[in-house]
């Protein structure tokens, strides 16, 4: 049977994972959420999928009124990076499971209220979006890690990513939030090795603070790269290091 939800974010990232998740046919959206609800029902009409053609006659502009007026189990959050901490807490007190692309909080008091939210609410899953960890390469690692047959115990490894986002004139929020640039990169690769090998004990991290203008330097420090290390039981360590964090591929801001 599907499972009724709320998709939350009408903006062209956002409808994108709404066809798949509607093609996928494992979720049933009952009503979407958008701020500016003219522009969204007017999104929404344009959506393939004819059996949800009527979605544009179901958006609200809070969680909580959609979840008035529908019984849903899951919310899935593709809006702006801003309100995500605000939309995570409304969604865990409505007693939904909660889904959220990356990244939930833009700082640790953002984070600890999310925590102690759903510490509040246990049995609630809730899931800061990733997708590499289900890819090919991703599961065949863990597979390797996991496995007695496998490529044996991890005692140490380091992984360097590199990646470029373009940011022009538009400036989406995570600019301006320090090391913002580094969590959106690096978290895809550490959740691979999460996924493999488990949550660590400690974690370590750190942005680079030099002024980098070839890399469209904003003045917020971080914006060029960072440094992660992850601590597991009996001393074995994961390093992740960041070359260079650019920009390149327009986007849109969810």
């Amino acid at each position: 049977m599907q499972i009724p939800s709320i998709h939350v974010g009408c903006g062209k990232f956002s409808l994108q994972r709404l066809e798949v998740l509607i093609r996928g046919n494992q979720f049933a959206p009952v009503a979407c959420v958008d701020v500016d609800l003219e522009n969204a029902k007017s999104r929404l009409s344009s959506i393939k999928e004819n059996t949800y053609k009527d979605l544009s006659n179901r958006v609200y502009t809070t969680i909580t009124e959609a979840k008035e007026k529908h019984d849903a189990k899951v919310c899935f959050i593709f809006a702006s990076f801003k309100a995500h901490h605000k939309l995570v807490i409304e969604s865990l007190n409505l007693g939904m499971h909660t889904f959220c692309v990356k990244p939930i909080a833009r700082n640790q008091k953002e984070f600890k209220d999310i925590m102690n939210i759903h510490n509040l609410n246990p049995k609630l899953m809730l899931l800061q979006g990733y997708n590499n960890q289900w890819n090919e390469a991703a599961l065949k690692m863990r597979r390797w890690m996991q496995s007695d047959r496998g490529i044996g115990k991890m005692l140490g490894g380091e992984c360097i990513c590199w990646g470029r986002q373009n940011v022009k004139n538009n400036q989406p929020q995570e600019v301006t939030n320090e090391g913002m640039f580094f969590h959106s990169l690096a978290c895809h690769q550490l959740s691979q090795l999460v996924a493999a090998k488990g949550l660590p004990d400690y974690v370590t991290a750190y942005v680079h603070n030099r002024v980098d203008t070839d890399l469209n330097y904003r003045g917020v420090f971080g914006t060029s790269g960072g440094q992660c290390l992850f601590e597991y039981p009996d001393g074995v360590v994961n390093g992740l290091f960041t070359a260079k964090m650019a920009i390149s591929e327009e986007r849109e801001d969810v």
